[in-house]
């Protein structure tokens, strides 16, 4: 039985008996783990509100052949409280954790998808522009788990598209489609004028949102684009998303 000790992002918790708990951690090393917390739900236990979702812990558990793990320690390094002063950073990081989860059953990159998550949640508790904040770590996410849509070429034809007048998007097809190909596909949806240069400065990086100027219809129109294509790619809807909404 191996001893593994790593930083970790609570996930989900979920009531494994009166007194004990189930944790479901994303680590940098073995992507998303699952463990039980013995005593978890007992008062004065050590583990209590170091395993809350939404923190970030330093863990030591003890690796089985199963893939229900057993946790022996937990250090917390920060709860970012930043988050839980504020019900729109709340949505956001809830609904960056719900995408994390989906992703991490197929990334063959977990560190990548650690790391980001892990500057997400540093990044929500202070930023000013969250619809961009999201709409950016979402692109990276995908991206990661090898979902990325292509926003520069059509994904039909492989045309080049530009940034001028309006364009189509296929989530089924993963992409931009030009004019010519928007015709053949039943799934296409309409593209505002500016929203792919956006769509393409949001893709540079989780640090550089607060750049990116967005009015509330352009968010709102690529809000739909990235739900639809999500949820084509995941087969799943995001029971967060309708939080998205209200920030």
């Amino acid at each position: 039985m191996a001893i593994i000790k790593t930083e970790a992002i609570t996930l989900r918790t979920t009531d494994f008996s009166d007194t004990s708990q189930v944790l479901q951690f994303l680590t940098g090393s073995d992507g998303v783990v699952s463990a039980l917390a013995r005593g978890s739900k007992r008062p004065n236990s050590p583990f209590q509100g170091a395993i809350d979702v939404l923190t970030l812990n330093e863990i030591v558990y003890y690796q089985k052949r199963s893939s229900l793990h057993e946790l022996a320690e937990v250090d917390q390094i920060t709860t970012f409280p930043g988050l839980r002063c504020d019900v729109s950073r709340v949505y956001c990081a809830s609904y960056a954790v719900e995408l994390v989860y989906l992703l991490a059953r197929d990334t063959h990159h977990p560190k990548e998808l650690f790391d980001l998550l892990r500057t997400t949640l540093y990044t929500i508790e202070r930023s000013r522009t969250l619809p961009q904040t999201v709409i950016s770590f979402e692109i990276a996410a995908l991206r990661v788990a090898g979902f990325e849509p292509m926003l520069d070429h059509c994904t039909s034809c492989g045309g080049a598209i530009r940034n001028q007048g309006c364009t189509n998007f296929s989530p089924l097809q993963g992409g931009l489609l030009c004019s010519s190909c928007s015709a053949e596909v039943t799934d296409a949806l309409p593209v505002a004028p500016g929203a792919v240069s956006i769509a393409r400065a949001l893709a540079g990086g989780i640090s550089k949102p607060a750049r990116v100027k967005i009015s509330p219809k352009q968010a709102i129109d690529l809000r739909i684009l990235l739900d639809r294509f999500i949820e084509t790619t995941l087969g799943s809807r995001l029971k967060t998303k309708q939080y998205l909404s209200r920030i």
